[in-house]
């Protein structure tokens, strides 16, 4: 699954985040950006099938590598992008950024310089 987060999800969520923020007006909503941004839904619905399915994480009853690549693009998708996300997976992401250590990694994020 953190290979699909990254292939998958990151392959189309880095163009999109190029033309957000760096394309013309005129192509902020052109037709790769309308079918880049449908298969990520499509992908989005992939993960919504598979959460709790196997357990409270991606890969079954352990947090893993996997829940934070996920998570992460859920971030960008959400945050930079201003994107939704399904009922499911928006209560998936907030359970998992709710953990004390994902605090931590954002609170050391931030303060590290660069």
């Amino acid at each position: 699954m953190a290979t699909f987060a990254e292939a998958t999800l990151g392959g189309r969520i880095n163009p999109l985040m190029e033309a957000h923020f760096g394309a013309p007006d005129a192509d902020k909503r052109n037709w790769s950006v309308r079918g880049l941004e449908a298969r990520v839904e499509t992908a989005l619905d992939y993960v919504a099938d598979m959460v709790e399915a196997p357990g409270p994480y991606l890969a079954g009853a352990e947090f893993s590598l996997a829940d934070v690549a996920i998570v992460t693009i859920f971030g960008i998708w959400r945050g930079a992008l201003g994107k939704a996300l399904p009922d499911r997976l928006a209560d998936y992401q907030a359970r998992l950024t709710a953990r004390p250590a994902y605090a931590r990694a954002q609170a050391a994020a931030t303060a590290s310089p660069g």
